[in-house]
């Protein structure tokens, strides 16, 4: 009989994108996170890290996911240097339904004027409980 590591019953979902230049002003796709329709219901955790440059201090960009085709939510930051790469991680705990599941993760700047530059995107979805 092999041997069977608790990682290999802990369901882990995950996608990643990176090195996307110049995102528009208008909200623009970055990656969707699809979760299989044989998903077993339970308490997990979605979860975004991400690095990204803006050149400018005075504007702002923009990032937003949604579940399912449902409501945005929304983080809106401003750089504090031109010259920074930015780092961004959030955590959200939840209990999900049974079956197919689709996160949308979008970004944008708030000038065209700006250059945003996304480095890397991990969007991951992990079991955190029964």
């Amino acid at each position: 009989m092999a041997d069977v590591q608790l990682w290999d019953r802990i369901p882990y979902y995950t996608t990643k994108a990176s090195s996307i230049l110049d995102i528009s002003d208008a909200y623009t796709n970055i990656a969707t996170l699809s979760i299989p329709a044989s998903f077993e219901a339970g308490d997990y955790e979605f979860a975004f890290s991400l690095t990204f440059s803006m050149n400018s201090t005075s504007n702002s960009t923009h990032f937003r996911w949604r579940l399912d085709g449902g409501t945005w939510s929304e983080f809106i930051i401003q750089v504090k240097s031109s010259s920074n790469v930015e780092p961004l991680t959030y955590f959200y705990p939840k209990a999900y339904t049974s079956g197919a599941h689709t996160f949308d993760f979008e970004m944008k700047k708030s000038s065209a004027s700006n250059t945003l530059d996304l480095h890397f995107l991990d969007l991951i979805l992990k079991k955190v409980g029964a």
